[in-house]
């Protein structure tokens, strides 16, 4: 190789090193201005998605109505699961359950029966909230329209709120075995949970929060697994009347215990009560 053929190479090694070493840093630096704009949006989107939920908790009223469509468009725009036309029309009248103080323990909605209940099923519905303050603080407004006998939280804890002699509202529209309208023959049993097939869900909150389905957490299902032991030892029911709110009314809610879940706790209660374990304390 000459000299003139030498320097060319070395004259293009020469390039291509200040070039590398302007071109890469920059592109480092795009990506990562990248990286970071991507983290500070999806930052921004949950804290849109936690105002428009705490504006949606508090009751409709005329004053707010603009103030509830902008928070219905954000969810919509920034929840993982989009909300459907019917759901968004039902926000612009109904609010969503938020959190609570722990001196509401008491649901304000259930009816009280003319005459004494014959309970036949006990109905396992995920409450699509994420704790029980945020259930309880639902439940105690007076324009919502749905109530548990028993609520338990991710840790396993039970809480009555409403006397099972009275009927809550927590069946609706629903049909089994023939009857429809279920609320005044069943015990209703809230899980905080939200049901999901894939970790998405409404409020955005992260895949392995322990409401957040397909799964729960242990704790919860072996406190559930107690209770139903212990009502259906006192009303003598049959395991097979243990079902969930997607058996009765399965266009309107996806409940996670559904199907095979369910056929675990079901047996898990017949063991129960085959060595007569008692319920833990609510």
């Amino acid at each position: 190789m000459n000299n003139k053929q030498t320097f060319s190479v070395d004259k293009w090694k020469l390039i291509i090193s200040a070039f590398a070493s302007v071109f890469i840093p920059l592109v480092i630096f795009a990506v990562g201005l990248m990286i970071d704009n991507t983290i500070k949006q999806q930052e921004l989107s949950v804290k849109y998605v936690e105002l428009a939920v705490n504006i949606l908790s508090e009751p409709p009223a005329q004053e707010t109505k603009n103030l509830r469509e902008w928070a219905i468009k954000n969810i919509k725009k920034y929840s993982e699961v989009p909300l459907d036309d019917k759901v968004q029309e039902e926000l612009k009248s109904e609010s969503f359950p938020s959190q609570i103080d722990d001196s509401l323990t008491r649901a304000r909605n259930f009816t009280v029966p003319s005459e004494p209940r014959k309970i036949e099923y006990i109905v396992v519905t995920d409450t699509e909230a994420p704790s029980l303050k945020s259930t309880k603080r639902f439940m105690s407004k007076s324009n919502a329209s749905a109530s548990y006998h028993y609520l338990i939280g991710v840790d396993g804890r039970i809480e009555k709120t409403v006397a099972e002699e009275n009927i809550a509202w927590h069946a609706g529209r629903s049909e089994w075995e023939g009857k429809k309208n279920l609320n005044p023959i069943t015990i209703g049993i809230g899980l905080a949970h939200i049901a999901t097939p894939n970790g998405k869900n409404w409020m955005n909150l992260p895949k392995d929060h322990p409401a957040i389905g397909p799964d729960y957490p242990q704790e919860q299902l072996d406190a559930l697994a107690r209770l139903l032991a212990d009502i259906t030892r006192r009303y003598k029911l049959d395991s097979q009347k243990i079902i969930t709110k997607q058996d009765i009314a399965p266009d309107r809610r996806r409940t996670d215990l559904f199907g095979p879940g369910l056929k675990i706790i079901r047996e898990r209660v017949k063991q129960l009560n085959s060595n007569n374990v008692a319920t833990p304390k609510k």
